[in-house]
């Protein structure tokens, strides 16, 4: 049981970074086309425009860190096994690895 966690463990740390990477270097250039779009259609001024859309995805990222790890806790205190919460937590990654598919091409708008 020791080897099988630890692989598993070393493949879902693999598999986040590879994911955080991603997301990190996604950022940027999303923000950057979001922004172009929006001062183009009279959206505000590119330095308000990129605060705006940092702050949220920065309230909404790591909100969302705090709450996984506080839904963690609270289920492991109440005795859920920790395969439970993990499944779980990998069927919430897929569902949101499906709904990415539905981002908007931001290459195609304008």
């Amino acid at each position: 049981a020791v080897l099988a966690q630890k692989l598993l463990f070393g493949a879902g740390s693999a598999v986040g970074g590879v994911a955080a990477g991603v997301l990190w270097t996604a950022q940027g250039s999303y923000f950057a086309r979001t922004v172009d779009l929006l001062a183009g259609r009279g959206g505000g001024e590119r330095s308000e425009l990129t605060s705006t859309l940092a702050g949220t995805f920065a309230a909404l990222y790591l909100g969302g860190e705090v709450c996984s790890k506080l839904a963690w806790a609270g289920l492991d205190k109440l005795g859920v096994d920790g395969w439970v919460i993990a499944a779980a937590y990998t069927a919430v990654g897929a569902v949101a690895v499906l709904l990415q598919t539905r981002s908007l091409a931001l290459g195609a708008a304008g």
